[in-house]
């Protein structure tokens, strides 16, 4: 009998732990429910208006899907160093960007036997759940109030970026980041525990060079203006364990400087790196961003002095953050060169901004438990409020509205919307990529309309002649101006207007430093101030359908017919009648057709 009531007790004692937990917690874990439910909502949506009819091809409600998907495939296709996934010419040249996450997704999806877009709608549920829960712990550490840690990121990871769908960036990439933060502020708060938290940031630093160059950009200026002011404060303790911590993420980077040094030595490295945005100019890539991070650096530093906070880690911490929010995105100020920080890091100030508004409420909220809250104290709460909700609300227009349509995204029978891709009219890929895994070798180079090379890297290990994706890989600029104008070799609309598909959001070389120039010079152009005189666009519209009108003339030359295809390495071409009803290749008699089903033919070169 007494070991029965001993194990009934310890039953009792963990049921109401878990009681006690959840009772605790409860608020945290609707707020990840909600965050995870938003962001993977669509994919149930489109699975219930399917039924039976779906064949396993998942829609793309995020432009990046294809792309780092298809980078993980080539795992599977024998190309672990994934320097080239769309193109079979450029597998050994070394791509310089990390690969270890997508590296990640592709043993995770071969561990559980699932395939990479299931795996992906996964992660679109899971991710954003992993990526709150963070938040919360990050935000609860810097001030223990549950509900300013929950509603914060809540808002921020549904209204404001409109859910967080995109894979790799931010999904697996950004844990890393706030975990570095999390040890980091723990390292910064506490007098105990210094080696191991140094050490666990450290890692986690050196992680993040082994994964996204974004964020350990953003780390070296960060931790550069904490050991500044630890230096002016004479904390040399401090220092000492700042040193240890990138010194460990120093050691874990390794293998990616080397990578880098291998591919920065690569041809073709800088047009790459102008194709991804990276050009030099001494102008700031927004002016409105940075002059919100100008006012709220300053209205923090007044906040620290007003309260004589100036010597307080956690507020020295959160200045560090405000004060490289301005430097990161405009470094170019000082180097001139730009590296495209405006697009990949637009909702990163906005987490930033709510690191500090918690911050500031919680301390507000300490003085007014103390009864020493005076009216000025209500006034630095306001403005701290206003000060997060306006560049919140700002960035919302541009993402909300977007992603609420991927719920209905399907309905509409659009192909192509906001960047996504309808999946549900196109269920009878599954026999064609069936067809391509069973008959044809891997690293087969396959031709196909736009949409359909969009998912043939991910489904199948064969390579595509064309995606728009391939700017950001390692090619020139007259290959890739080549290998569009010759995959719509059989789109004869494309070439009728002269502008070759060139429009301002849509490049084939330049959209990323187009838009950066754009934004940079904007504000002059519309003034009519004539701020340099000798200043001309280098990435305009203009200039860059100029380039590609000069290569399509010399591609004229050399006879524009069939076999010019075959300027690349091209093994088979998959006519989907059911969207490209005029390509009408039984009229080529090169061509020898090997399939016709559910509407697709494709062809190989009879020779």
């Amino acid at each position: 009998m007494g070991r029965r009531n001993i194990r009934q007790n310890c039953k009792n004692n963990k049921k109401n732990m878990l009681i006690n937990w959840l009772k605790k917690y409860w608020l945290v874990i609707i707020g990840a429910i909600i965050v995870g439910g938003f962001t993977g909502l669509p994919n149930l949506l489109f699975l219930q208006r399917m039924g039976d009819n779906f064949q396993g091809v998942w829609p793309q409600f995020n432009g990046d899907s294809f792309f780092y998907l298809a980078r993980a495939h080539e795992v599977f296709d024998g190309h672990p160093e994934m320097n080239h996934q769309y193109f079979w010419e450029h597998k050994e040249d070394r791509y310089s960007q990390a690969n270890n996450l997508e590296y990640l997704i592709a043993v995770t999806s071969d561990a559980f036997n699932i395939d990479l877009p299931t795996l992906q709608v996964w992660l679109d549920f899971t991710a954003p759940v992993l990526i709150f829960l963070l938040t919360f712990i990050l935000l609860y550490k810097i001030a223990p109030n549950k509900y300013t840690a929950v509603i914060l990121p809540l808002i921020l990871y549904t209204a404001v970026i409109g859910g967080i769908s995109k894979p790799v960036h931010p999904q697996l990439s950004l844990p890393i980041l706030l975990f570095f933060l999390i040890f980091w502020f723990e390292l910064v708060k506490f007098k105990k525990q210094k080696a191991r938290n140094a050490v666990l940031a450290g890692v986690m630093f050196g992680v993040l060079f082994l994964t996204y160059h974004y964020h350990w950009m953003f780390l070296v200026p960060l931790t550069g203006v904490f050991i500044l002011i630890l230096l002016l404060s004479k904390k040399w303790l401090e220092l000492k364990y700042h040193i240890l911590m990138l010194s460990v993420a120093l050691i874990v980077g390794i293998p990616y400087f080397i990578q880098f040094f291998q591919g920065s030595k690569m041809p073709y490295y800088q047009e790459m790196m102008v194709r991804m945005g990276m050009y030099y100019t001494h102008m700031p890539e927004t002016f409105p961003r940075l002059i919100v991070g100008l006012v709220w650096l300053l209205f923090f530093i007044f906040f620290a002095k007003h309260f004589k906070l100036e010597n307080n880690p956690k507020a020295q911490a959160i200045a560090s953050l405000l004060i490289v929010n301005v430097l990161f995105p405009n470094h170019q100020l000082i180097t001139g060169i730009v590296l495209q920080n405006a697009n990949h890091w637009s909702w990163m100030p906005i987490l930033i901004f709510s690191i500090a508004t918690h911050y500031i409420i919680n301390f507000i909220l300490a003085r007014r438990a103390e009864k020493k809250c005076r009216k000025m104290d209500k006034a630095i709460l306001a403005i701290a409020i206003i000060l997060l909700v306006v560049p919140a609300y700002r960035l919302s227009t541009f993402n909300l509205k977007p992603f609420l349509e991927t719920y209905s995204i399907c309905e509409a029978k659009d192909f192509i919307h906001y960047g996504s891709i309808c999946a549900e009219d196109l269920q009878y890929y599954r026999n064609v990529f069936d067809w391509v895994e069973k008959y044809i070798d891997s690293d087969s180079v396959i031709l196909a309309d736009d949409i359909l090379m969009n998912f043939i890297p991910v489904y199948t290990h064969a390579n595509i002649y064309y995606s728009e994706y391939a700017q950001w890989l390692p090619n020139s600029d007259r290959e890739i101006t080549e290998r569009i104008m010759l995959s719509r070799f059989f789109d004869k609309e494309y070439f009728a207007d002269g502008k070759y598909g060139i429009e301002n959001n849509e490049r084939i070389l330049w959209i990323q430093p187009g838009q950066t120039e754009y934004n940079t010079h904007i504000i002059f152009d519309k003034f009519g101030v004539n701020w340099k005189l000798d200043y001309k666009p280098q990435y305009s519209l203009a200039k860059e359908q100029e380039k590609v009108r000069a290569v399509y003339d010399e591609l004229q030359t050399e006879g524009w017919n069939i076999n010019l295809l075959k300027k690349y390495r091209l093994d088979y071409i998959i006519w989907d009648r059911n969207r490209e009803p005029d390509w009408n290749l039984y009229k080529y008699p090169e061509l020898m057709r090997i399939y016709d089903q559910d509407g697709v033919e494709i062809y190989k070169f009879k020779e």
